[in-house]
């Protein structure tokens, strides 16, 4: 199964410094989810930041999205256990 983690960063093109990346906390199904939420986030951190935050450090925020591979665990069979004799023992001793 292929997931993908969303990644975001915050960037100051008038530092050159950015921020330690962010992983969102929830994975998506496919690319196009992601990257699309990361669009729509980007867009929020920008007004929650403010105009004067932005124009004064040139900020920009990345995203990105990264795939992961994730293995499916296969349901274990079962194992039976037979208590006592089983009924082939049964059967067979009876007609001994």
């Amino acid at each position: 199964m292929i997931k993908f983690t969303l990644f975001m960063q915050v960037c100051s093109l008038v530092v050159g410094l950015c921020n330690e990346p962010k992983q969102h906390n929830i994975t998506f199904d496919n690319y196009y989810d992601c990257v699309l939420t990361g669009t729509l986030i980007t867009a929020k951190t920008f007004e929650n930041l403010g105009e004067d935050y932005v124009n004064r450090t040139n900020a920009i925020v990345k995203s990105w999205c990264a795939k992961e591979i994730i293995k499916e665990d296969k349901p274990q069979k079962k194992k039976i256990k037979l208590k006592g004799n089983p009924v082939w023992t049964r059967i067979k001793n009876t007609y001994t």
